[in-house]
């Protein structure tokens, strides 16, 4: 395939025509939806482009991608672009394996092995991970995740990406999902490991009146609606039913369970309560104090609510 065509035209498409055209495409292919595509030229075709014009391109998967060379035509292309599936639908999606064995996840500070919910606020999971459907499937995967006025920005439900069209910019580029809400603004950035689980590399969410952010490497803040300000970090967990979960005062991390009834820390952690704004008069308490390198994990870090 030819890099520059007869008008000397680079198939380097300029990152704001390609930002415009996934906008307007609602961030997958015009046919199927897809959250996995390429950038083609319909209008006219790359071959008699002398310039990269987001109105003449459109988002394809790369099946319709080489359908369009066999057995779809440009007028049904042009058609598509009319009204794009992932606009009609609510949503651009894409599958991903997980893998036969229980998968791995990474949060910032935080990771989980054999965990059923990674994250948790009050009686919603955020992230959580269901056994197989049948013996040799993968298990599946689920999350939500809400900015911060209560918009969901993607969804997983049963390994399946959903990314919503209302985002300002949603890039895909190999395993690497990027969510911005506005220039140079990541607020979720997500590696998939195909065969073993995902890494949230950057995350900026909120649920509930609490907010969650990460960065890879880096501790997992949340903030709670009471202003305490919590720090994660060296938490690597292993067969418990709760990873992390926190409602109202409560802020558990490594929660046993039914499932899990004697989970184990891997590794130590550092939890760090601090209230927002250093110097803030009449802050309101933090929760206990979490003991670190414990053995064994599945402590309230605050008292229980009385059942």
């Amino acid at each position: 395939m030819a890099k520059i065509n007869k008008h000397g035209l680079s198939r380097d498409i300029p990152p704001d025509v390609k930002q415009a055209v996934r906008n307007r495409d609602g961030f997958g292919c015009i046919i199927c939806g897809s959250a996995i595509y390429d950038y083609e030229h319909i209008d006219p075709e790359f071959k008699d482009a002398i310039e990269h014009r987001a109105e003449g391109i459109v988002l394809l998967c790369p099946n319709h991608h080489r359908g369009k060379r066999r057995s779809i035509s440009v007028e049904q292309i042009r058609r598509a672009a009319l009204a794009p599936k992932a606009l009609e639908q609510g949503f651009a999606f894409e599958s991903f394996d997980p893998g036969l064995e229980h998968p791995v996840i990474t949060v910032g500070g935080v990771t989980g092995t054999n965990v059923d919910t990674i994250l948790q606020v009050q009686d919603r999971p955020i992230i959580w991970i269901r056994e197989p459907e049948a013996p040799g499937a993968p298990y599946r995967i689920s999350a939500i995740f809400w900015d911060a006025h209560g918009y969901p920005i993607l969804s997983i439900i049963d390994n399946e990406i959903r990314s919503h069209p209302r985002n300002w910019d949603v890039e895909v580029r190999g395993n690497l999902l990027r969510i911005r809400s506005g220039p140079g603004q990541i607020v979720f950035q997500m590696r998939t490991d195909p065969g073993s689980g995902f890494t949230i590399e950057r995350m900026d969410i909120s649920y509930a009146g609490y907010r969650f952010r990460a960065i890879e490497g880096g501790p997992l803040w949340v903030d709670h609606p009471s202003g305490v300000r919590t720090e994660i970090s060296g938490a690597e967990m292993d067969k418990v039913e709760y990873l992390v979960l926190v409602s109202g005062q409560e802020f558990v991390i490594g929660r046993a369970g039914r499932r899990a009834p004697s989970g184990l820390c891997k590794s130590g952690a550092t939890v760090t309560h601090l209230p927002k704004g250093k110097g803030k008069k009449n802050a309101p308490p933090a929760p206990a104090s979490f003991r670190p390198h414990a053995p064994r994990v599945g402590e309230w870090l605050s008292q229980q609510r009385k059942e």
